[in-house]
C-alpha cells in the first residue's frame, strides 16, 4: 500500500447497534450510530455493516436511505450506563449481541469500532482501504451481569492502520507508552479528553490539540462521532490539522443535538 492518503470517499463502518439504560432511561445506542453519523456529516455516505437483535425496535431517521448489510441476531447489546459523582460513567453488560466473524468485506476505506469484541479481528486482514480504530470495543471485557473492564487487546499487524482512537484514560490504563501503539503500525492516535477536547499525535512526533467552543450535555458517543468525521476527512486527503479541526467543530455542534430527534421509536 502506497504511503500517501487517497482521495476517496468511499468509507464503511463495521460496528453494532446497542440498547443502553442511560441514568434509567432506555434509548438506541452504539458506534453502529455515532461513528455513521460522524461520517455522514462530512457529506458522505457510506456502508454500514453492523450486529443488531430481533429486539431493536428503534427507526434511526437519519439511516433511511443508507446502504446497510445488518447481522442479525436473537438480541440487541443491552448495557446499563450511570455516570458517577466524578463525571466517570460505569458499564454493566445486561445481554451480549451478535458477532461479526464471517461477512463479505468490500474495497474501501473502513471504521472498526465494535461494541464488545463481537467483530473479528482476523477481519482487519480482509480490508484493503486504510483503516480507524476505537480501541474501546476491542479491550473490553464483557460479561453479562457483570460491570465492564479493560484488557490489552491484540491486533494482527498491517500497514493498512491508519488511526486509533480512545480516551485518554482508557488508553494509558492499557498501554505504558504511545509508542506500542505506533509500532502495531497506526499512524495517528486521537486521544479524547471528554469535555477538554482531544488531542492528534502523529508517528512522527507531532501533534494537535483541539480545545471545544461549545461544551454540550450529550455525553455518549461523542468518541464515535469524533472518530467518523476525523477518517472521513483524512480519507478526503485533508491535513491532520484541518481534519482536527472541522471533525472538532461537528462534534461541538453534535455535544449540543437534542439526541432523541435523531430516531423514532
Amino acid at each position: 500500500m502506497k504511503n500517501e492518503i487517497s482521495n476517496s470517499n468511499n468509507i464503511m463502518v463495521i460496528s453494532s447497534f446497542t440498547i443502553d439504560k442511560y441514568n434509567g432511561r432506555f434509548r438506541p445506542g452504539g458506534p453502529a450510530i455515532y461513528s455513521t453519523l460522524g461520517v455522514i456529516r462530512t457529506n458522505t455516505s457510506p456502508l454500514l455493516i453492523a450486529g443488531i437483535g430481533e429486539d431493536f425496535k428503534y427507526r434511526i431517521k437519519f439511516m433511511d436511505n443508507l446502504e446497510k448489510k445488518l447481522i442479525q441476531g436473537k438480541k440487541t447489546f443491552l448495557f446499563e450506563i450511570e455516570t458517577l459523582v466524578n463525571g466517570k460513567r460505569k458499564v454493566r453488560l445486561i445481554e451480549r449481541g451478535p458477532s461479526i466473524c464471517s461477512i463479505e468485506i468490500e474495497n474501501g476505506n473502513t471504521i472498526i469500532n465494535p461494541v464488545c469484541q463481537e467483530i473479528s479481528p482476523l477481519l482487519i486482514r480482509k480490508i484493503n482501504g486504510f483503516i480507524a480504530v476505537d480501541i474501546q470495543g476491542f479491550s473490553r471485557v464483557c460479561e453479562e451481569g457483570k460491570e465492564v473492564s479493560l484488557r490489552m487487546p491484540e491486533f494482527p499487524p498491517t500497514e493498512k492502520y491508519l488511526v486509533l482512537h480512545g480516551n485518554s484514560d482508557e488508553i494509558y490504563s492499557i498501554y505504558d507508552s504511545l509508542n506500542y501503539i505506533f509500532k502495531i503500525g497506526f499512524r495517528e492516535i486521537i486521544l479524547s479528553f471528554g469535555k477538554d477536547g482531544f488531542e492528534i499525535i502523529t508517528r512522527d512526533g507531532t501533534s494537535f490539540q483541539y480545545k471545544p467552543k461549545i461544551i454540550g450535555e450529550n455525553e455518549v458517543g461523542n468518541g464515535d462521532f469524533l472518530l467518523g468525521s476525523y477518517f472521513t476527512l483524512r480519507m478526503g486527503q485533508n491535513s491532520v490539522v484541518d481534519s482536527a479541526k472541522i471533525a472538532g467543530m461537528l462534534s461541538d455542534y453534535f455535544s449540543k443535538e437534542n439526541i432523541t430527534e435523531l430516531y423514532l421509536q
